[in-house]
């Protein structure tokens, strides 16, 4: 029995203990230590092997669009075609192993749209594109992150099945440019008979029906040709969908069309979200910048005759520059309510518009009633002109008909400056009489879009009913605002916005209706007069005008839907006691925050953010910045912040001050635009120099500081000296990236000391301020700064980049073979048999040369010299662009280009 037992523990020991007898864990972690390509070679191994490595190669999806002049941009191979054929089609489904989808570019704006041009929604690649995207995302069960950072319109069913992603959290979604492919275009304009004596223009609105009283009728939008406000089918939701997302971006919004659905989704993920970045399109905000003015480049600045042009009643139409410009500041309003409506401080508010002045109406020949010193005017200029055309002799040409015809057109010109002088007289009495009743009056010819002093029906009120009407809508107010619950003021903000439009509405119709009833009898007119045909071109302009501002009422009443379809689905929301005290309390407790070309209220951020447990903060041509900066440090000395990384672009003496009293800061950039950037800054210039960043900035943090970007595009103030340079390398130790403008001096003191800089990984000097523009200058300098990195071995430094070409080189340190012990002991041991005139050995078979004819090097006569070895020589590879740099966030292209 004992020596069955000892046979069997002997069998058992002698077991041979195979890879695939281990459990799925160990595994996992062996092949967590493969690469890319033992990945593939166990997935051809058998079944098992297969899913461990397909988890592993398949676990990320990206994709990347190459530039047009980008080697790789014709390449044959299509990573992005055959990625998602693969996930869709395969037969082991391996979308399920996805937990990151990413669609990025090399480069920012328009290089970048040109990248990706070819998969734009309205191509059929960009069709396909969504669809196998759909078909791959409906079967990615376990994905974590979706980065969506192209302009490239995705399809709502795409949002949908992202929706039912429990396990996404970390959601980039970059706008796709111009309208929604969702989007019906407005209809044709109908066709107008043209009168063959003068113009039409071709965008003359057509009348849609007869006015009725209600809800205002349905008009053509540039956006749906079936509003959701006038009934039309609700659309499903894109943003809005998402809940408990750990990061939120929405970059390059192109319309305020999506605020509403950003708003919930914050409010979905208030509890865990952590990351926020928002941006504006340049396109968006441009429109809150004044527009420039349209001047002829060869007009003579010189000429002492010019005449100043003369402002006439056509000036507030909609495409004249008053216009413009008052839409453009009920954008820039529009647009600094943004941040509001987001963080729900701040109820969305309809916008006014300006309505084109109401033109004076033309009287027909039976309808004329001109004063009797208009009457006797035009008696005397016909009279005189017949007794002219009496006593002239003329040529043969000039017949009677013409004569008569040429006394028509000055009587009708008389007629029509009587016309005007008598309407100049009719407007300014009443706007002497508007003046003295203690209301504000109109700039629009009485059609002021705010419009308080008419009823429902159009008639005019009288001025006890509109203070009446006033004083009850000031008491509303006032009650409301009592109230802390800002779903009540929202909700009564609502209301009011609906009645505003509904009042504009029915404005501009009675306007276009009155306008066309008048053009169709000028129309009718057999032989119209000069005066007319002048009236009838403004007609048309009006009506133009007019048509545009239904269009952007149109816009305005969509938002206002979705608004209000929020309010009324907060009402039975059903949101926790210890959530809606922590966001009035404390805020959302964001650690990351990045803004750019989005304008920001101090209060705004204060009042929804927890800045205490802000790590990191990006703000990009948002306004001006100090009124935040100073409530930052009101809160660093209630409580010290934990804020570590900022990255501004308005560098005043508020954000210098909170800096120097922050207790430790990792990464500053700083960054001064030049004046001809677009978007202009909306913020004066701060006058800020680099001695106070030195003061404030760099003697205190310098020791804890990983990352320094010191870049102004403007001027040379910000270039750092010498004093400054000796200053980072002395006590910058721990700085692994440094941009700065330098000159010749201060890259002198830069190689005297930068052995000091010890963990610097990657260094870019923005521009080199130098007399000689020789292009070799900048090559030798960059080759100074590598002779001397070679005497340092204990430097980290691998990345230079010289200038704004956004282009680096590599710093490649040779590897050094360890050297030979040599011998230093006397023994007795063998040794081949050499000769003995010339040390060679002596078995082979070819005779011995001579001695001293051996072509030795000039090193082996230094090998046994004591003296130091020389520094080793460091090699520079060249044509590295900032983007194939991984790593360094001062050559990423949201740094180096000030964007998101």
């Amino acid at each position: 029995m004992n020596s069955s037992i000892s046979a069997s523990t002997v069998g058992r020991h002698k077991k041979v203990i195979n890879i695939l007898d281990l459990p799925d864990e160990v595994l996992k972690d062996i092949c967590k230590n493969c690469n890319q390509s033992d990945w593939i070679c166990l997935s051809l191994v058998n079944k098992r092997f297969r899913e461990l490595a397909a988890a592993h190669i398949y676990r990320n999806f990206h994709i990347v669009f190459p530039d047009e002049d980008d080697p790789y941009f014709d390449s044959p191979i299509d990573g992005l075609a055959g990625g998602l054929s693969t996930l869709t089609t395969s037969d082991y489904n391996h979308a399920k192993h996805l937990r990151e989808i990413s669609l990025d570019t090399l480069s920012v704006g328009d290089k970048a749209e040109a990248a990706y041009k070819a998969y734009l929604t309205n191509v059929s690649c960009g069709k396909f594109m969504n669809t196998l995207l759909l078909l791959a995302l409906r079967q990615a069960t376990s994905l974590d992150t979706f980065r969506w950072n192209i302009r490239v319109e995705l399809d709502r069913p795409v949002y949908k099945a992202l929706h039912n992603i429990q396990s996404l959290k970390h959601l980039h979604v970059r706008q796709q440019a111009g309208p929604s492919l969702y989007e019906t275009p407005p209809p044709l304009p109908n066709s107008t008979p043209q009168h063959p004596d003068y113009p039409v223009s071709a965008s003359t609105s057509q009348y849609e029906g007869p006015l009725m009283y209600g809800p205002p009728p349905s008009v053509p939008s540039k956006a749906k040709a079936t509003p959701k406000w006038l009934g039309g089918q609700e659309e499903p939701p894109t943003i809005a969908g998402f809940r408990n997302l750990e990061s939120l971006s929405v970059l390059d919004i192109d319309s305020l069309d999506i605020i509403a659905e950003i708003k919930i989704c914050v409010r979905n993920s208030s509890s865990t979200l952590r990351k926020l970045k928002l941006s504006f399109s340049n396109a968006l905000a441009m429109k809150a910048r004044n527009p420039a003015i349209d001047t002829d480049p060869d007009e003579s600045e010189d000429d002492d005759f010019q005449v100043a042009p003369q402002t006439t009643s056509t000036d507030a139409n909609y495409d004249s520059g008053p216009a413009k410009a008052f839409r453009a500041q009920q954008e820039r309003k529009a647009q600094e309510s943004v941040l509001g409506r987001i963080f729900e401080l701040e109820p969305f508010v309809v916008r006014e518009f300006l309505l084109p002045p109401l033109l004076p109406k033309q009287d027909l020949p039976h309808q004329q009633s001109v004063s009797q010193e208009g009457e006797k005017f035009i008696h005397d200029i016909d009279r005189v002109f017949r007794r002219i055309v009496a006593n002239v002799t003329g040529t043969k040409e000039f017949r009677l008909t013409d004569q008569q015809k040429a006394l028509d057109f000055v009587v009708s010109s008389a007629k029509a400056y009587v016309a005007s002088e008598e309407a100049k007289t009719r407007a300014s009495a009443a706007q002497d009489g508007s003046d003295g009743d203690g209301l504000p009056s109109s700039s629009n010819g009485g059609e002021s879009s705010s419009a308080s002093g008419d009823r429902a029906d159009g008639t005019s009120m009288t001025l006890e009913e509109g203070r009446a009407r006033q004083l009850r809508a000031e008491a509303i107010l006032a009650r409301v605002s009592a109230t802390n619950s800002f779903a009540d003021k929202n909700r009564f903000t609502q209301r009011r916005n609906n009645l505003d439009v509904l009042r504009e509405m029915w404005r501009i119709m009675q306007r276009t209706d009155d306008s066309k009833k008048e053009m169709n009898e000028l129309k009718a007119l057999d032989n119209p007069t000069a005066a007319q045909i002048s009236r009838i071109v403004q007609l048309t302009e009006d009506l133009h005008s007019l048509d545009c501002i239904k269009r952007d009422i149109a816009d305005e009443a969509e938002i206002l839907h979705t608004e209000t379809a929020d309010v009324e689905a907060q009402k039975t929301a059903l949101v926790t006691k210890e959530t809606r005290y922590t966001l009035n309390t404390r805020g959302i407790g964001l650690h990351s925050l990045s803004i750019h070309l989005v304008p920001i209220k101090p209060s705004v951020l204060a009042k929804a953010i927890d800045l205490h447990s802000l790590k990191q903060i990006t703000l990009l041509n948002v306004g001006e910045q100090r009124r935040f900066w100073t409530i930052m440090m009101k809160e660093n000395k209630l409580k010290p912040l934990s804020l570590r990384k900022v990255f501004t672009d308005d560098v005043c003496l508020q954000f210098l001050q909170l800096v120097s009293e922050l207790d430790q800061v990792e990464e500053v950039f700083m960054l001064q635009r030049s004046l001809k950037h677009k978007p202009e800054s909306l913020a004066p210039k701060p006058e800020t120099t680099i001695a106070q960043i030195r003061k404030f900035v760099l003697k205190k943090h310098l020791p804890t500081l990983k990352g320094l970007m010191i870049k102004n595009e403007a001027d040379n103030s910000w270039d750092v000296d010498w004093k400054i340079v000796e200053l980072i390398c002395r006590r910058g130790k721990a700085l692994e990236e440094l941009a700065v403008t330098m000159g010749m001096r201060a890259i002198h003191e830069f190689i005297r000391n930068m052995a000091c800089l010890g963990n610097l990984r990657a260094l870019q000097i923005v521009s080199f301020r130098t007399d000689d523009t020789c292009v070799s200058v900048i090559r030798e300098t960059r080759r100074f700064i590598v002779d001397a990195i070679s005497h340092h071995p204990h430097m980290k430094l691998e990345w230079l980049a010289i200038g704004d070409g956004e282009r680096a080189v590599k710093i490649v340190r040779p590897l050094l073979a360890p050297k030979s012990k040599k011998s230093t002991v006397k023994g007795k041991g063998k040794e081949p048999a050499t000769n003995s005139h010339t040390g060679h050995e002596n078995n082979g078979p070819y005779p011995v040369g001579p001695v001293g004819w051996d072509d030795a090097s000039d090193s082996e006569d230094y090998e046994d010299d004591d003296s130091p070895s020389p520094a080793p020589k460091l090699d520079l590879v060249e044509g590295f662009a900032f983007y194939d740099v991984y790593g360094v966030r001062i050559f990423k292209k949201e740094i180096s280009s000030g964007t998101l």
